[in-house]
């Protein structure tokens, strides 16, 4: 009918513009469901990539495409086997040879089929370090600081203070920290 064609269209314009890699693979880890981007992300040859092809060969042909080290492919492969036998939804990071990181969401679906979104998070990866950086040097700068340091928000309540204040006063480390009133 016109209408399920209509529907049908729709699906599979939405699920061609998500910026994540679909798979879906049947209980037997054969595919049934796949986007471009998924074929993009991982520089598949896309005459390679079809339904009815079984996800351990999509994994071979990666692999000729330098995303995974050949000597390492069937411990990879059993390895997401063994986590699938759970039953459960589960998430794996994948740093890939051309420096993205890759993170890839499993979950199961009815029948045994699986749902593999792959969100490429290089850029959040990159913006999480940072940040951790900045806080490890901003900690180094405060603790090792050879004087007190103490400062108090506009609604009088301490943001932050380093040990040697503590140490000048002092002062329980278990009472004194951030949210607390001068009083």
């Amino acid at each position: 009918s016109a209408a399920l064609t209509q529907s049908l269209a729709l699906h599979a314009a939405a699920l061609e513009s998500l910026s994540v890699g679909v798979c879906v693979v049947d209980a037997e880890l054969r595919i049934v469901l796949f986007n471009r981007r998924y074929v993009e992300m991982y520089d598949l040859d896309p005459r390679e990539v079809y339904v009815g092809r079984r996800l351990v060969e999509i994994l071979y042909h990666s692999a000729t495409r330098g995303n995974h080290p050949g000597t390492q492919l069937e411990e990879y492969f059993r390895k997401r086997l063994d986590m699938m036998a759970r039953g459960e939804p589960f998430r794996v990071l994948r740093q890939m040879p051309n420096s993205r990181t890759y993170s890839l969401g499993f979950r199961p679906l009815a029948d045994g089929a699986w749902i593999i979104m792959v969100e490429d998070v290089s850029e959040r990866q990159r913006q999480e370090y940072e940040l951790r950086l900045k806080f490890e040097r901003y900690d180094q700068a405060v603790n090792h600081m050879s004087h007190g340091l103490c400062m108090f928000g506009p609604d009088e309540r301490l943001i932050v203070c380093n040990a040697r204040y503590l140490g000048i006063y002092g002062m329980d480390p278990a009472i004194v920290k951030p949210g607390i009133t001068p009083r």
